[in-house]
């Protein structure tokens, strides 16, 4: 990697964690349970972008394509992976079992259905990805 896309890539990541740690992080009110929206912008947005649609730029940073949530939520069964692949995390996705209980996962993925289309039928056959990779 030469110099110069090391010293953006560092940049771009050192933003998204400034924009996820204060500027996107919603915390709730002392003694209360964080909403799924709240854990969503918290945990995920960085990446998979307020709308679940997937960020682009990271998604070409980090060489990886993230998936539009939006589609799969409405493709029956997909969901039923979720809870592990968030939980163990999957390729560069990192684990959330130590920061998320098993009913703030369940909380996270019910948000992710509201922000679906209400047609209950995904836009694509297929989910296809809309955040791709390009080289």
């Amino acid at each position: 990697m030469k110099l110069k896309e090391l010293v953006l890539l560092i940049l771009v990541l050192a933003i998204s964690v400034f924009v996820t740690r204060f500027l996107v992080t919603v915390e709730p009110a002392h003694g209360t349970t964080p909403t799924g929206k709240e854990l969503y912008q918290k945990h995920c947005a960085s990446c998979h972008g307020a709308d679940a649609k997937g960020v682009e730029k990271m998604a070409k940073m980090l060489k990886v394509t993230i998936r539009d949530l939006t589609k799969l939520a409405n493709i029956p069964d997909s969901t039923k992976t979720w809870p592990k692949i968030i939980a163990d995390g999957k390729a560069k996705m990192p684990a959330f079992n130590k920061k998320l209980k098993e009913a703030e996962v369940s909380s996270v993925i019910a948000y992710i259905h509201t922000l679906a289309p209400a047609s209950g039928k995904s836009e694509t056959p297929a989910a296809k990805d809309t955040t791709k990779v390009t080289k």
